[in-house]
């Protein structure tokens, strides 16, 4: 193949460019537009240090073609993580003293129930706390008949110390949960007394106790991020 360079002028093919008819109408900003880059400001005002957005305009459906003056659509992602606010350290301390004192009270209670009901106290059960601050047994495995579940339930209940204990933890957990700020983690997820009972059960994090086998799932953590409720987005 050869290549010839050459520095001298190349005449252009066509010296006049054809004139288009088309007129250019800029099309002035509209109301959520305005809206969107407003709020877009605000947010940046109020998290200087965060790791930003990315704004991501979708494509227009074929068959729905965009027209001038049209707003597209908008997936707003997020990127990165806030971080926790200055209260977390102390409701850390505080959901750690929580967990500490709930555990010695229900292996307590595990080690009465024994020498009451010791074939009740070998099955497989859980608890939690219910919306009104009451104690509610549970099967973890779903082996164990409504009559069991509701003596668990009355025994569990009859231990003032235990009961107290468990709500401890339920409200500390919720100031935890409220702090931690971590979208990642728990922080990403809404924790209150009207569904406590349905992500939380408290002995499922000591069923270890029983088995010797210690289940990260069981965790505290790992339970409100595998059935929590999930917190609006940031902004």
């Amino acid at each position: 193949m050869n290549i010839n360079l050459s520095t001298s002028t190349i005449v252009p093919s066509s010296k006049d460019l054809t004139i288009s008819d088309k007129v250019l109408t800029a099309t002035p900003p509209t109301a959520t537009t305005e809206a969107m880059k407003e709020a877009a400001r605000k947010w940046r005002e109020a998290n200087p240090d965060s790791d930003g957005v990315i704004y991501h305009p979708s494509n227009p459906s074929p068959s729905q073609p965009t027209e001038p003056g049209q707003v597209i659509d908008a997936v707003i992602t997020w990127i990165g993580s806030t971080s926790p606010t200055a209260n977390f350290p102390a409701a850390e301390s505080r959901l750690i003293a929580a967990n500490d004192s709930l555990k010695t009270n229900y292996m307590q209670f595990l080690d009465d129930l024994k020498n009451i009901d010791p074939a009740l106290e070998e099955q497989d059960f859980g608890f939690t706390v219910d919306p009104q601050g009451n104690l509610k047994a549970t099967s973890l495995s779903g082996s164990i008949n409504a009559d069991d579940l509701a003596r668990l339930t009355d025994y569990m209940n009859r231990s003032d110390s235990l009961k107290d204990a468990a709500n401890e933890f339920a409200q500390s957990s919720f100031d935890y949960v409220k702090e931690d700020k971590e979208y990642q983690g728990t922080g990403g997820f809404v924790l209150n007394m009207n569904n406590f009972e349905k992500t939380v059960d408290l002995g499922q994090m000591y069923t270890y106790q029983k088995s010797g086998k210690s289940n990260m799932g069981n965790f505290f953590a790992q339970q409100v991020m595998t059935k929590g409720e999930r917190a609006p987005h940031p902004f």
